[in-house]
């Protein structure tokens, strides 16, 4: 099986002339476009938030992948905060991807990409240009919004990338929660966002050189696609947040080598406490004692992972969250001068793993949430070489996290490979990690389905 990426732009003069221009984008109950284009009954839309210029601190490039026998058809909708927009399509063959470099379109400084595809299989993923950062798109906007862990100290710059995925305007508020409880700065109430259109919110404009923020976005009238970007030092992070508290939550690979520092930052939004509880999970020492914390009602909080006295250095940790009430989760990795931001996943019953950096991947480990057995499917859809190998099964014990690098012997490197791997409830989530020293510092996102 043959994979290609070809970048829009050499497309571009043949893709247009055969383009329709799209009228309007539908709303997320809907997601077929109303233009000069037609669209199978089972067409799928995708959102993509996160992206900025060149001068911004997460420019790059929307990755299309069609994992289908048969060919896509794909309508795009490219808007900025210039309220500037783009439109235009392309066509993904089976078992293909192609990209698109919103700052390379129209004129602005963040972008938000929507997506109207021709039929099911195609999934979307918001890549950094270094690769070290990467987000999967959304398949509907929200009403509510949730993310924390962010810093607005000197050195570290975070804000909400915001798009309206409706034909009608949005309207919502940012409320803050941090160590001291909740807030809601005035200028982050009842903004608007025009149809199809891209805003970001900075927060740094109000919550001033602090640690640990924890975000609410309440959508008064329509619904958003968002997306949390943080630089820190340097490194950039792509965070998707949540459309809900939870109550637990699993982070299958979690450093613990020495010079590598992991938090567990978690927000309570909740208006009563909550008592928070981690199980860490080690493959060559016994398991310490559940790590804890209380959080005050609207409060931040932090449960240091690495360095613990309590948690012997070995490797990669898995860990399981436990709350009495639901609470926001990100995991927060770093080296001591810059921390990227990794968020808690929702249990999947199908994820494709897949390098986008073109460095391969360190840590590649799934775990199973569920506490019975779960048979899963394992099938490479690209060993790297544009090859694809047969797909084989096997078990993941309950509440087990295993390596998919022990169970995939064929492949002795995992550069510009894709992995699918499937049960038959959603009770899976990945942890996937690129090569860095000390090691497990920097995170990246599988696809949810595919």
């Amino acid at each position: 099986m043959n994979r290609t990426r070809v970048p829009l732009l050499l497309v571009l003069v043949a893709v247009i002339a055969g383009a329709g221009v799209l009228s309007s984008l539908a709303r997320s109950s809907n997601p077929a476009f109303y233009g000069t284009g037609s669209f199978a009954a089972e067409s799928t839309a995708l959102y993509c938030t996160g992206l900025t210029d060149l001068h911004g601190v997460a420019n790059g490039q929307v990755v299309f992948t069609n994992a289908t026998d048969a060919s896509r058809s794909v309508s795009l909708r490219v808007a900025s905060d210039a309220n500037s927009s783009w439109t235009g399509s392309l066509e993904l063959a089976a078992h293909t991807s192609q990209s698109i470099s919103p700052s390379t379109l129209l004129k602005g400084h963040n972008f938000g990409v929507a997506a109207q595809v021709g039929g099911a299989g195609v999934t979307g993923e918001v890549v950094a240009a270094s690769g070290r950062a990467t987000t999967p798109c959304l398949s509907h906007g929200v009403t509510q919004w949730y993310a924390t862990g962010f810093d607005t100290v000197v050195g570290s710059k975070a804000f909400l990338s915001i798009e309206n995925p409706t034909a009608t305007p949005s309207v919502f508020s940012v409320s803050i929660y941090g160590s001291g409880g909740y807030s809601a700065p005035a200028p982050f109430q009842a903004l608007a966002v025009r149809p199809h259109g891209e805003i970001v919110v900075n927060l740094g404009d109000q919550v001033v050189n602090t640690t640990d923020v924890g975000v609410f976005v309440n959508v008064l009238r329509g619904t958003l696609a968002l997306t949390g970007v943080q630089s820190s030092g340097g490194t950039v992070s792509l965070v998707p947040g949540l459309s809900a508290p939870v109550t637990h939550a699993w982070f299958p690979s979690v450093t613990t080598v020495n010079g590598a520092t992991a938090q567990l930052r978690v927000a309570n939004p909740n208006q009563t406490p909550v008592t928070v509880s981690v199980k860490v999970s080690l493959a060559n020492f016994s398991a310490p004692a559940p790590q804890k914390l209380e959080l005050a009602p609207y409060a931040t909080g932090e449960i240091t992972i690495t360095p613990n006295p309590a948690i012997a250095p070995d490797a990669y940790a898995a860990l399981a969250l436990s709350a009495t009430q639901g609470v926001i989760a990100n995991l927060a990795l770093g080296n001591g001068t810059s921390t990227q931001l990794s968020s808690a996943q929702v249990p999947a019953r199908t994820l494709t793993i897949e390098d986008f950096s073109g460095r391969g991947l360190d840590a590649v480990r799934v775990t199973n949430v569920s506490a019975f057995p779960a048979p899963v499917s394992i099938h490479v859809l690209d060993n790297g070489s544009g090859v694809a190998e047969p797909h084989f099964t096997t078990t993941i014990e309950g509440g087990t996290t295993v390596s998919l690098k022990s169970l995939i012997t064929t492949m002795t490197s995992w550069k510009n490979v894709r992995v699918q791997i499937s049960a038959q409830k959603p009770v899976l989530v990945a942890g996937l990690t690129l090569p860095t020293r000390p090691a497990g510092i920097l995170a990246v996102a599988p696809l949810d389905g595919g």
